[in-house]
């Protein structure tokens, strides 16, 4: 489990300048899977989103999803802010149960268990594209939006 680094915070613009990450978004109909489509509601507005960092050969495509109420184009902060929070609370957790518990969810809950997954799978990523240090920087280090 990670704990906060002793360093000062960084602003999420600033860890974004840093690194010279840059997302475009490309807006689609709906997301793949059945499932998928059933947690969002009527205007909900899906996006595959490239994130890329400087001289990085290897960009981060991912499906980000909002709600009715966002009408603007996701930028670079706001999807690196939720990654950011999906995969610390994955971090966080010392297993299913405990992260169930955190976010209001049964342990019986397949819908958290998927979520659970999810946010696992985000936390790979993350480090896999940023690197250990710096996913943590970013998960932990970083001020959130």
């Amino acid at each position: 489990m990670s704990t906060e680094t002793d360093t000062e915070h960084e602003t999420l613009d600033a860890f974004i300048a840093r690194h010279k990450i840059a997302a475009i978004a490309r807006q689609r109909r709906k997301r793949p899977g059945k499932a998928e489509m059933e947690r969002w509601g009527g205007g909900s507005r899906h996006w595959q989103v490239r994130l890329s960092a400087d001289g990085d050969p290897y960009p981060e495509t991912i499906w980000f999803s909002q709600g009715s109420a966002h009408t603007q184009e996701p930028t670079a902060a706001a999807v690196l802010d939720c990654l950011a929070s999906d995969a610390s609370a994955y971090e966080n957790a010392r297993d299913f149960g405990d992260f169930a518990a955190e976010i209001g969810y049964d342990e019986d809950s397949r819908k958290a268990e998927r979520i659970y997954t999810e946010c696992g799978k985000t936390l790979e990523n993350l480090r896999t594209w940023l690197g250990d240090d710096e996913a943590d920087r970013l998960m932990f280090g970083t001020e959130r939006l």
